[in-house]
């Protein structure tokens, strides 16, 4: 092995995979070769070439295949970044070069070129449909696959050859890593075996053995125990869900893969292990992340081999193995987001091997002393210590020796944030000068430390540190010396509750303190009072030069004057603290300024200097009326204005404004504000306008809005009698109005022809939307409250997609002429309309229509709802309405259908329902008593979710036989069944999930289908005693479900 991979340190790890193959390469049998090379941020990692296993009758056919193989390993890749965090910033691509199998590939229909190509090989057409691989064409002249596929000339193998980065191998050099930007794979010859198929003997030089992960692979092919078993989470939805496993399937698995390395089950809702658990003494790496295991067998301690452990998120884990320290071999211990777990079991010091432990908790018995740490010799990357108020003598903390552990480069110290009177301060001080890190620590956060000082080495010169956080130090008298880190970055300074004053002694001695401090912050300091700045200090260079955000939060007490000289500060924010009445200092590259509950003389002073601001929040500001022309004269570059719960506020500004470069204004809970300035107007790059709780307010300036505003909101504001005139004088795209009970009318000019929505809500004096005030691509939603409310006799605009009526008593019918022929209308609400009684009969592009509250709506159109999009129909609490629509059947690409609370409907349509539905959910039609088996359910073959609730259907028993359910459920709800006694539903051979609720009389759910993965029962007092785990007379029927839930509780 002359030869190695050139690997590039790029930090943008796309995945990038290429595939060919080579048709009936092979003269014996006329089998084709297929190949892939798969890139990782341009770095080759995987590559095959393969000898198909049968004849492809076509170019085309041999190249799917190629895809499949590809696509898979991509697929893999890609689940195995996403389980070690590593984020994936594209789409993978993959690039073929021929275009035959591309059309296959992205084609959705079967056609007879692919009839005889076996199933399975379509697996990459889901992939490329669900937008998980991209395609792309590649010339064949540059498909550098064909070094694995065909045969080459020596000047074109070896132009591939260097295309795969492959090259001479120097193992005599070793590259930087921190300053070569590219650097060769390079191990010692003792390694370099790792590349090789097979390796030289060691017994006899003159023969060849196979390399240990070649013979795994080549077992698992030939059909021996798996070594690597990674359970990707299966119908997961959102972020949240776990998937599920039975406890006897998981059992089995693990007793029959006793030459597993890899174990993942990561997401799975996994409660136990067995206790032969410790029997898989193979195994290397194990991933619980994300379960709801309580506790690990004992037997784990016989994993001699387990490299790494992951118990992330594992939120109900209380108990870890107490033979943990005999794991030798553990370098990677992840138990982060176990909050119940309170100890970690002794000898866990016998870990040498040991590099990451993010998380180690200090126990006085039963558990680890801080001791244990004194032999992790290795530990790098993060280390939270919880429990340090547990140490109990300063030897102990010393013997932890983090002071020597170099490679630790954040650290997390924690005591307990309770009985704070009984704590020593004095031996909590000497506890903490002994746990003293390494000079390469970067970043230190100390929580709920109960010294009254702090040490000195926090403020060691020589120290690297980048970020310090100080947080709830209740009995600390005062901050340590901090200005001369020099690499400090980041301070937080929180909840020192008993700090009075901040002096010279904060800054030390150096003439440059905090010379790289970028972001500092003060917070929940209740009797901080004065902050004197250190005279030593340089008055053009100023104490924070690098500084770019500033916080100052919940600091009651605080008087006297902000630092100075902030030449560098984007951002600050000051919270809370009424008594700080000193001007602002000369902020000249301040970007965004915060203040909230503080005193409006933070705004005057004669050195304002405001000139980048360009966020403006006001929030809370005592005796603010309005923002004076000092103030306002300096924000030359303001583009973002809000102003709230300012009391006092009667004008938003003195006369002469603001600068015309202002695009968004808020003003929200100002109760005395009368007007709006007339100099509204004048804010010609005004683009939102949104005024909120403002009750005095009573109309909008005569004169035009701005020419660009976009958007105006007006919300909650009791007296507004007058909405602003002169709409053409602007842009308008977005007019929402709501919750303003004076309002009568809207003014005689037409809206702007620009409008895309309008929303009218609880507005209830409003009688009648002015004529002619709709155009092209506009969107009507008028809300709730609107009793009198009259819609405009007239057209729809033809590009209307989105209509919304709520509330409107005076609606009885939708006009023909309302609906041009060519409509683009997609959805269609209509609430709180009881005297509707008709509606549209041709909406050609509808996709959703809801229809609730609509007691006057007895039928739909005679011949049905020529509604041929339709995916989505809700109808709901129509008391009046005695069918369904018609010619349902012609719905075929209706697929969710919900009724409910309609007690006038007797039957469904005699044709049957839509036939392509895939979820169906009925309720509460007390009169729909037509047995379950006459719903014509069985002809839904598509139809995957069921649920039925509060029916008064006469039946005792609920089975596939009687009903008729379709085998394609997935999930079925029933909830409510006042008379049923007995469900079997073994036959549902695609059924997942079971949910029954309230149903008093249920004794017997029969066998279960082998597929249902979750089972929740609420409210049945028969079943739940018969199912009670272990206890009741059936469990065993329902045991092998991999999650039960009774009455709220996960039993299973």
């Amino acid at each position: 092995m002359q030869d190695g991979l050139l690997l590039s340190t790029l930090s943008n790890l796309t995945i990038e995979g290429f595939i060919d193959a080579d048709w009936g390469a092979h003269l014996d049998d006329r089998r084709s070769s297929s190949g892939y090379l798969v890139y990782l941020g341009g770095n080759l990692v995987s590559w095959s070439s393969t000898k198909q296993k049968v004849v492809s009758r076509s170019s085309a056919e041999s190249e799917y295949h190629g895809f499949v193989f590809a696509t898979a390993e991509i697929v893999w890749m890609q689940a195995l970044l996403q389980e070690l965090c590593v984020p994936i910033p594209a789409i993978p691509l993959l690039w073929y070069d021929n275009i035959s199998a591309y059309h296959m590939a992205k084609n959705p229909v079967f056609h007879a070129r692919t009839k005889h190509i076996e199933i399975y090989l379509h697996f990459i057409r889901d992939q490329v449909m669900r937008g998980k691989i991209q395609l792309h064409f590649v010339p064949t002249e540059e498909q550098p696959t064909d070094l694995l596929t065909k045969h080459l000339t020596s000047s074109r193998f070896l132009s591939l050859k260097s295309q795969l980065c492959i090259a001479p191998r120097p193992f005599h050099l070793r590259g930087d890593d921190k300053q070569e930007k590219r650097s060769w794979l390079l191990m010692s010859r003792d390694e370099a075996h790792l590349l090789s198929f097979f390796l030289q003997s060691n017994r006899n030089s003159s023969q060849f053995v196979m390399h240990d992960l070649v013979q795994d692979l080549a077992q698992f092919v030939a059909g021996d125990n798996l070594r690597t078993l990674v359970a990707l989470p299966i119908n997961i939805q959102f972020s949240w869900e776990r998937s599920y496993i039975a406890m006897k399937v998981l059992h089995g698995l693990l007793m029959g893969m006793r030459c597993l390395r890899v174990l993942s089950l990561a997401g799975y809702y996994i409660s136990e292990l067995p206790d032969s658990f410790g029997e898989n003494k193979h195994l290397r790496y194990l991933n619980f992340s994300n379960c709801s295991i309580k506790r690990l067998p004992d037997s784990m301690g016989c994993l001699y081999n387990l490299q790494t452990l992951i118990l992330c998120d594992c939120g109900e884990l209380t108990r870890l193995p107490m033979g943990i320290g005999m794991l030798i071999n553990l370098r990677h211990f992840v138990i982060t987001g176990a909050s119940k777990l309170k100890e970690i079991p002794f000898q866990i010091g016998n870990l040498t091997n040991l590099q990451i432990l993010p998380r180690f908790i200090v126990s006085k018995t039963g558990g680890s002393g801080i001791g244990e740490l004194k032999n992790c010799s290795n530990l790098q990357g993060v280390l939270s210590i919880f429990g340090l108020h547990e140490i109990m003598s300063v030897k102990d903390a010393r013997d932890a020796n983090l002071k020597d552990k170099q490679k630790i480069e954040e650290l997390i110290m924690n005591w307990t944030n309770d009985c704070w009177d009984s704590r020593n301060d004095v031996d909590e001080l000497h506890v903490l000068e002994s746990l003293q890190p390494h000079k390469n620590l970067e970043k230190l956060t100390i929580a709920f430390y109960g010294g009254s000082k702090f040490p000195s080495w926090i403020g060691d010169v020589s120290s690297k540190m980048v970020e310090l956080t100080l947080k709830i130090c209740k009995k600390c008298m005062s901050v340590p010396s901090l200005g001369g880190l020099s690499l400090l970055e980041v301070l937080c300074i929180q909840g020192m509750g008993k700090v009075k004053s901040i002096g010279a002694e904060f800054y030390g001695e150096c003439m440059n303190p905090f010379a790289s401090l970028k972001e500092l912050r003060f917070e929940d300091m209740p009797k901080w009072e004065s902050w004197s700045h250190s005279n030593s200090i340089k008055e053009d260079v100023g104490a924070f030069p690098c500084l770019k955000r500033f916080v100052i939060k919940k600091c009651p007490k605080l008087i006297g004057e902000l630092p100075k000289c902030l030449r560098s500060l984007v951002k600050l924010d000051v919270s809370e603290c009424p008594e700080l009445v000193c001007g602002l200092p000369k902020l000249a590259s301040l970007h965004e300024l915060n203040l909230q509950e503080c005193d409006e003389a933070m705004l005057r002073g004669d050195e304002v200097d405001l000139r980048s601001l360009a966020t403006l929040e006001l929030k809370k500001i005592s005796r603010l009326n309005c923002l004076r022309i000092g103030l306002t004269g300096s924000l030359v570059a303001l583009e973002r204005l809000v102003i709230g719960d300012c009391g006092g506020l009667t004008c938003l500004w003195e006369e002469q404004g603001l600068a015309c470069n202002l695009k968004s204004l808020v003003v929200q809970q100002c109760a005395k504000l009368e007007k709006l300035p007339n100099e509204l107007q004048s804010l010609m790059s005004l683009e939102n306008l949104e005024i909120i709780g403002c009750p005095k307010l009573e109309s909008f300036p005569e004169m035009s809005l701005p020419p660009k505003l976009r958007f105006l909101e007006v919300y909650n504001c009791e007296g507004l009698k007058w909405l602003p005139h002169n709409y053409n004088s602007c842009a308008l795209e977005h007019l929402r109005i709501e919750k303003c009970p004076s309002l009568i009318c809207f003014p005689h000019d037409k809206l702007p022809t620009t409008l895309k929505e309008l929303f009218i809500g609880h507005c209830e004096k409003v009688e009648s939307l002015p004529e002619g005030m709709i155009h092209r691509n506009s969107t009507l939603s008028t809300n709730t409250c609107l009793e009198k409310l009259t819609i405009p006799v007239g057209e729809l605009p033809s590009t209307l997609k989105h209509l919304e009526i709520w509330g409107c008593r005076n609606l009885k019918s939708m006009s023909e002429k309302m609906w041009p022929s060519n409509t683009d209308l997609e959805y269609l609400e209509l609430q709180g309309c009881p005297n509707l009684r008709t509606l549209p009969k041709c909406l050609n592009s509808l996709k959703v229509l809801y229809i609730v509250d609509c007691e006057g709506l007895e039928c739909f159109p005679a011949r049905g709802l020529t509604t041929p999009n339709l995916t989505r129909l809700e109808i709901g609490r129509c008391e009046n309405l005695k069918s369904l629509p018609q010619q349902m059947r012609n719905l075929k690409s209706l697929q969710q259908l919900k009724i409910y609370q309609c007690p006038r409907v007797e039957s469904f349509p005699e044709e049957g329902l839509a036939p392509n539905l895939t979820s169906l959910e009925i309720g509460d039609c007390k009169n729909l008593k037509t047995p379950i088996s006459e719903w014509g359910l069985h002809a839904l073959t598509s139809l995957s979710r069921l649920t039925i609730w509060n029916m008064y259907l006469p039946m005792v028993s609920f089975s596939n036989e009687e009903c008729l359910l379709p085998t394609s459920l997935t999930n079925l709800d029933i909830s409510r069944m006042r008379s049923l006694a007995s469900l079997a539903l073994q036959n549902l051979i695609s059924l997942q999930s079971l949910h029954i609720s309230y149903c008093r009389k249920l004794c017997s759910l029969g066998l279960l289908p082998a597929t249902l993965g979750r089972l929740e029962i609420r409210n049945c007092p028969i079943l739940k005693e018969r199912f009670l785990k272990d206890k009741g007379e059936y469990w065993s029927n329902i045991a092998h479900i991999p999650c039960i839930k009774l009455d709220g509780e996960y039993i299973h």
